[in-house]
């Protein structure tokens, strides 16, 4: 273990940039991830998965100009790609994905495999950082997706605990819980169920009685708990990357949290950001 923690507290996941989803233009990919370096967003996340490699070569361009000590860069293994002769419109969620098949590979030589693949996908250097992380099996970051939100606490009472024990730092994912805190229907990447339509609801009706923004509640909610390094929604376009840092730092006040824990909607013991 180093110590090391991600530049926070807003970060970029990169799966909609695979064409989660829906299509995201070229040109629309390029100006999201310049508009991400221009407000200040230093920590990136992607994988093989996203877009069967797309998004780790958007990313690559994208960052391979500057310079490699001002940013930090994750990818995942786990699924290797193959080239494939045929692909579907739609595969795995990610519309026109590139012309490869995943297959899945937690071996230690299918790990290997997978970070030297995401190092030429990339054109980076990030072999050598991942490996030494294997070979000490001492992590200094968790990246988890969609287990800490105004939705979801499943990370609050033993991964955040037994992490600030360690002196780890979490890396979250999936803020809005895939859009269900957004605007959107998903919970998770599946439709939600009613049930958790309602939870939402509940939670974006205190957020408006305090004239504040859902997607600003949320994603400060996720950045108050002291293990967090970083928050990565993932945006699509400039103008999300934008928005994205702005919610960051919007105002937001106390009564809000106060009247979630009173509707029984977070718990007791849940950090929010007080000023």
């Amino acid at each position: 273990m180093t110590g090391y923690s991600p530049p926070g507290p807003l970060g970029a996941g990169s799966a909609p940039l695979g064409n989660l989803g829906t299509v995201v233009p070229e040109e629309d990919a390029v100006a999201c991830l310049a508009a991400a370096w221009d407000v200040g967003i230093r920590h990136y996340d992607t994988a093989p998965h996203y877009g069967a490699g797309l998004a780790e070569h958007r990313l690559g361009n994208a960052l391979r100009g500057r310079p490699r000590d001002a940013y930090t860069l994750s990818t995942k293994v786990g699924r290797l790609l193959h080239a494939a002769p045929d692909t579907r419109e739609l595969s795995q969620g990610f519309v026109r994905a590139l012309p490869f098949r995943r297959t899945f590979d937690y071996t230690a030589a299918g790990t290997i495999r997978s970070l030297e693949d995401s190092h030429q996908r990339l054109g980076l250097n990030l072999v050598e950082p991942a490996l030494a992380c294997l070979e000490t099996e001492r992590p200094d970051v968790f990246l988890i997706a969609g287990r800490y939100t105004l939705l979801d606490h499943t990370a609050l009472e033993r991964l955040f605990p037994a992490c600030a024990a360690k002196g780890v730092k979490v890396v979250l994912g999936g803020p809005y819980n895939s859009g269900l805190l957004a605007g959107g229907t998903t919970f998770n990447y599946v439709p939600a169920e009613p049930d958790m339509v309602a939870r939402a609801g509940a939670i974006r009706a205190i957020c408006e009685r305090h004239g504040t923004d859902i997607k600003a509640a949320a994603l400060q909610f996720c950045a108050a708990h002291p293990v967090v390094a970083a928050v990565i929604p993932g945006p699509r376009t400039a103008a999300e990357v934008q928005q994205n840092a702005e919610l960051m730092q919007a105002e937001i006040p106390s009564a809000l949290w106060a009247d979630l824990r009173r509707a029984g909607l977070l718990p007791e013991n849940a950090p929010t950001p007080e000023k």
